[in-house]
Order: C-alpha cells, then structure tokens, then sequence
C-alpha cells in the first residue's frame, strides 16, 4: 500500500499515513474553507488500508486549531477506527495538545466519549 504524505499549508494539516512504516499522523491547523476536498484521499486511503490493517495501528493527532467541518471529517476518520477495533485489531490513539490549550484538551476528551477507542492524551 502506497504511503500519503501531504504537507502542511496555513489552513491545513501535515498528514503522514505509512502502513510499512506504521505511522498514521495528522497535525497542524484544519480550516479549510473545503475540508472535505482535502480530507477525501485521507478517508479513502483510510478505508483501504482497514482492508488489511497493521495489527497494532496508532493515529497520533497534534492539532492546533480545527473548524467544526474538520471536526466532523476527523469524526468519521475515527468511526473508522472503531470499525476496525471491533474486528479484534488494536488500536490507540494519541492526543497531543500544548499544555495550556484546554480547548484542544477537552476536543480530544469530547472524541473520547463518542468513541470506543482508548485515547492517551499528550501535553506538550
């Protein structure tokens, strides 16, 4: 399966997604006036890859801001990683948030709730 990076711009994420290298990172700011656009090569490579996952997968999200249409992308992305948590793989993922962004804290803590998946929240 081939890699996707994408780099980072002003309005959108750096995204990393490496089965080989099994690194699944997305962080930067999403806000985008067209996420959707954006995100589709993402959600599409995401729903590949679930075809025949790494056993142990971590998607590490380090966000520094994300509009609510983002939000409901990254909502999806990890509807998919529950789907594929159920089917036995383990899965984990990792939210960092600088020390003092309670908002971008409590975002990851609001994901955490509507999804069974373990969150590990990361201070930096």
């Amino acid at each position: 399966m081939e890699p996707l990076y994408r780099e980072k711009t002003q309005d959108s994420p750096d995204v990393i997604l490496d089965k080989e290298k099994n690194k699944f990172y997305i962080g930067g700011r999403s806000l985008s006036e067209n996420p959707v656009e954006f995100f589709r090569p993402i959600v599409k490579w995401f729903e590949k890859y679930a075809e025949d996952p790494n056993e142990t997968t971590q998607l590490e999200f380090k966000l520094e801001y994300f509009n609510s249409s983002s939000a409901r992308i990254i909502a999806n992305i990890l509807g998919k990683f529950e789907n594929l948590k159920k089917t036995g793989k383990d899965v984990e993922i990792l939210w960092n948030y600088k020390i003092n962004d309670k908002d971008m804290l409590e975002a990851g803590q609001r994901f955490g709730e509507a999804f069974v998946l373990p969150f590990k929240f990361i201070p930096y």
